[in-house]
């Protein structure tokens, strides 16, 4: 039977992942389980915890759950509607289905499922962020690399949660100075620098350094020589491309991209150009950043680029065998705290001293200025709401 064959392997799986400490997105999902919709799906780039993070929340759950691989080839045997209906007669009514991106009408088999069976629940994962749309039945659980207080818990085991209780938005407080970040921890800045190279990634919590930084970049290269091969249907002469644009993207200084520039340098048309960027930006890898404003100048302006998160910077350099830019690494980091806590990021153009980004939240707007502990606020004269984000700044906005 399928249970009594798959039960073993099963139990090992998640007597594993729970020995890990748990992602943040667990008790989510498990607070939801029996909630509308009931397909549910943890949707990310390759590597940040999905599958652990499916078989935590089947090791913490009371619930009648079962968990299996759509790459199994017990499930290959059969569809995997089939397969699933197996379950569902041993009388499992949640069905965990890790890697379900490699199934072609996974999509169509699942509803029919939820259809047929009401009390049936289905939580789903796979590697291929641009698989995973999303509809009116479908929860999307999205699962982006470690923040730093994430990544202190899960490799050093630090919750410093208490000491995070203030104000959430004392990041802004530009009197605070790096020496000062000790209060969190004497090893916070050295955590820092770790974390900003390969903390993002959970593999970290086992590998080695330069382990950690191939892993990544081999992530990449899956990413693109499969998923957008296979689901975005980009051509091999556009893969290259791809891979060109993001070690252009890594081994330059944070700016505007210039279309015209990129069509030259990687030797594709001006469609080739938007449709690699608009691929990578919907695999998670890069970070797509338009200027401030409405009209011909929102149309017309030139994108900025950063990586998603900067360990994919920091891996990529890796493998060119050059430093990773630090100050290309601080923008990443500060967009992706930003981006995690709501805010709306554009780039600002036409004017004479041009701050690095505006931030909206609800009825919040303000400029920012990203730098070392030695920037000054030059940048920012004239501006009534800015702020400039050092490295004391950066370290709170990512642990809360």
């Amino acid at each position: 039977m399928t249970y009594s064959e798959l039960k073993p392997i099963v139990k090992n799986l998640i007597k594993r992942s729970m020995a890990r400490q748990k992602r943040k997105i667990v008790p989510v999902a498990l607070n939801e389980m029996n909630m509308k919709p009931d397909i549910k799906i943890f949707r990310g780039f390759r590597g940040v915890g999905k599958t652990t993070a499916l078989l935590q929340v089947i090791g913490s759950s009371t619930e009648n759950c079962f968990y299996f691989s759509a790459d199994w080839p017990q499930v290959r045997r059969k569809s995997l509607y089939d397969f699933t209906v197996d379950v569902l007669k041993e009388g499992f009514n949640y069905i965990f289905i890790d890697e379900i991106h490699t199934y072609p009408s996974w999509e169509v088999e699942i509803k029919a499922i939820v259809d047929q069976f009401p009390d049936t629940k289905i939580f789903a994962s796979g590697s291929a962020p641009v698989v995973f749309t999303g509809d009116r039945r479908e929860k999307i659980y999205d699962l982006s690399p470690l923040d730093f207080s994430e990544f202190l818990y899960l490799k050093y085991k630090e919750d410093i949660s208490p000491i995070l209780a203030g104000d959430p938005d004392e990041w802004m407080d530009e009197g605070r100075s790096i020496a000062s970040t000790a209060s969190f921890h004497p090893r916070i800045e050295g955590w820092f620098k770790e974390y900003y190279h390969i903390g993002g990634f959970p593999v970290c919590i086992e590998y080695s350094f330069d382990d950690t930084l191939e892993a990544i970049f081999s992530a990449i290269k899956i990413s693109l020589e499969k998923d957008a091969v296979s689901f975005l249907k980009i051509s091999s002469p556009k893969i290259l491309a791809m891979e060109k644009l993001l070690y252009f993207i890594a081994t330059s200084p944070p700016g505007e991209m210039s279309i015209t520039s990129m069509c030259k340098n990687l030797g594709v048309s001006k469609d080739s150009i938007y449709e690699i960027i608009s691929a990578l930006e919907n695999m998670k890898i890069i970070r797509q950043l338009k200027p401030h404003g409405g009209g011909s100048k929102l149309v017309r302006g030139e994108s900025k680029l950063l990586f998603a998160h900067p360990n994919f910077r920091t891996a990529i350099c890796k493998k060119l065998g050059i430093p990773a830019d630090i100050g290309s690494i601080r923008e990443e980091l500060a967009l992706f705290g930003l981006a995690k806590r709501g805010y709306h990021i554009f780039t600002l153009k036409g004017l004479k001293k041009s701050p690095d980004y505006m931030i909206k939240k609800g009825n919040t707007e303000m400029v920012i200025e990203i730098g070392g502990e030695s920037k000054n606020r030059k940048q920012l004269e004239g501006f009534d709401n800015a702020i400039l984000v050092r490295d004391s700044q950066l370290i709170r906005l990512l642990l809360i």
